[in-house]
């Protein structure tokens, strides 16, 4: 999604250690990882197969700067390092859900610095699910248009509102900074802050 990388280059340009959740085969962070030799990355997804075709394109950039783990978002106890910058693209927050949700933010929390920033790509136009599913080959099982929930093959997925995602984000003292509109949806840029304002 271009508005999505281009949201994202004004935030790596001036970060120093980016980490991204639900990274999959590296595809968002790849084209920064040689742009950037002197920045940390960290890729983690749940696939370990999506993390060996990340980890096959690192090797062939012959990259040291950047790690791929296979790790649950929700139990990050493998990272201790802390990062400037968090990204959660292309709507992978929407399948953080219950519980594991609220494990993931508090990762976050623990490895996010102080004023650290957190991006999130996330999807509320409902409207568009189908035609979007369809396109990525993903089976849907049924589309709850009142809730925002949606029962896919092997997953789930939950379009929420963006002002209940921010709402949600104020409890972890993350304050929404930036926001771009697209057509799916919002990509919004939150700085972790010592207290709400």
């Amino acid at each position: 999604m271009i508005a999505e990388e281009n949201f994202m280059a004004d935030l790596i340009e001036s970060a120093t250690a980016v980490l991204e959740l639900g990274c999959g085969v590296g595809r968002s962070i790849l084209p920064f990882i040689d742009k950037y030799p002197d920045k940390y990355f960290v890729g983690v997804d749940i696939a370990p197969y999506q993390i060996s075709l990340f980890e096959q394109q690192i090797r062939q950039r012959n990259a040291t700067n950047v790690h791929a783990l296979v790790a649950d978002a929700s139990d990050l106890h493998s990272i201790s390092d802390k990062f400037d910058l968090v990204l959660i693209c292309n709507h992978t927050f929407g399948n953080f859900l219950g519980e594991k949700r609220i494990g993931v933010l508090n990762e976050i929390d623990r490895l996010l610095t102080d004023n650290g920033v957190l991006m999130i790509g996330g999807f509320t136009n409902l409207g568009m699910a189908e035609e979007c599913y369809h396109e990525w080959g993903v089976k849907i099982q049924n589309i709850d248009y009142t809730s925002g929930f949606i029962e896919l093959e092997h997953y789930n997925s939950f379009w929420q509102s963006e002002e209940s995602v921010m709402r949600e984000l104020l409890d972890f003292n993350l304050l929404c900074k930036r926001t771009r509109y697209i057509k799916l949806g919002y990509i919004k840029a939150f700085q972790k802050c010592d207290n709400k304002e």
